[in-house]
């Protein structure tokens, strides 16, 4: 298979989830803040951060503007992405190496109405860029069969994960 036949949509459209930089700045300082409420800084100066799946690039044009360095991977194409950092890939095989990013960040991805795809298989691959002690944000709030759905809850449980309300934060330890 196609890494876009498991798009089930024409692979030329972006799906957004987050549909302005604002919301992506809304959602991003709102996890900010709650890591800090436990003493976790969750970017510096240094950080790098992944966002699968990111449409239109909004949380990369916010990240941009706070000057970390932030790089989206998304299927399709946009003229949004000519002023960020977007390689054209597929979650099932991120084309980076292991331990590349402090932080992953994916919003949708999950959507069985949306893609063909197999969600342990990109976990493994999200874990495998995560440094170790990095953080993965799975932004689903759109969507509640998320925490519902069990086939992603037992890939989180059998990768000894845990999984909280729609928007989960995961550390790698």
């Amino acid at each position: 298979m196609k890494s876009n036949e498991r798009y089930k949509g024409q692979p030329s459209e972006i799906v957004s989830i987050t549909k302005t930089k604002e919301v992506a700045k809304m959602k991003f300082e709102f996890v900010e803040r709650l890591l800090a409420q436990y003493g976790i800084i969750l970017v510096n100066k240094d950080s790098k951060v992944l966002d699968v799946g990111c449409g239109e690039g909004y949380l990369l044009e916010y990240l941009k503007d706070r000057n970390i360095d932030a790089t989206g991977i998304e299927l399709a194409d946009s003229p949004r992405h000519k002023t960020l950092k977007v390689v054209k890939a597929d979650a099932h095989k991120l084309p980076f190496e292991d331990g590349s990013f402090d932080i992953v960040w994916s919003s949708g991805i999950y959507d069985p109405d949306l893609y063909d795809q197999e969600p342990a298989t990109i976990l493994k691959e999200i874990l495998r860029v995560l440094k170790n002690r990095g953080v993965y944000i799975i932004d689903d709030a759109d969507q509640p069969y998320i925490p519902d759905n069990p086939r992603i809850i037992k890939i989180i449980d059998n990768l000894n994960i845990t999984e909280t309300a729609r928007l989960s934060v995961i550390g790698k330890y």
